[in-house]
């Protein structure tokens, strides 16, 4: 089985339904017996994401199907050899990411948006109020990307 980690320091509100959504995109595809993905949070010094619940709500409402549950463990250095991919929600995750793995020999850090096209931006993030398409569409978008990158990588 391979394993995706989805991971953020800003925005650890979107981690458990980032998780959610691309769970659920396996599950259509027949694919839950092939990937794996979970999510963790990296060190920051930014204060907590208060966005959670309110996104975890709203995703709810909209779609009636996410099972979404927060992010409960620390990015830590042996996560690099667990993952063939480390998902990164933002900038700020990749770089913290880079530093807690010390590097990326191996090419598996990234952002989600960087296989939507959208290499270098952040995913929309919860806590700003009334925005929650503009996360929906941002993690649709890029976990479906994601999905389609890996199974023409052959990772299937």
């Amino acid at each position: 089985m391979k394993k995706i980690l989805f991971v953020s320091s800003k925005a650890q509100g979107t981690l458990p339904i980032v998780e959610s959504v691309f769970n659920e995109m396996l599950a259509k595809k027949n694919l839950e017996n092939v990937f794996l993905a979970e999510s963790a949070r990296v060190a920051s010094s930014a204060k907590r994401d208060t966005g959670y619940a309110s996104a975890t709500v709203f995703f709810s409402r909209k779609e009636n199907a996410y099972t979404a549950h927060e992010p409960s463990r620390q990015l830590v250095w042996g996560d690099y050899d667990r993952y063939e991919k480390i998902v990164c929600m933002d900038m700020d995750s990749l770089i913290r990411t880079g530093i807690t793995m010390t590097g990326d020999p191996g090419g598996k850090i990234s952002t989600l948006l960087k296989y939507d096209g959208r290499e270098g931006e952040d995913i929309a993030t919860p806590s700003c109020p009334g925005d929650f398409d503009a996360v929906r569409k941002d993690i649709t978008s890029g976990c479906e990307a994601l999905l389609r990158y890996l199974i023409m990588a052959n990772v299937v």
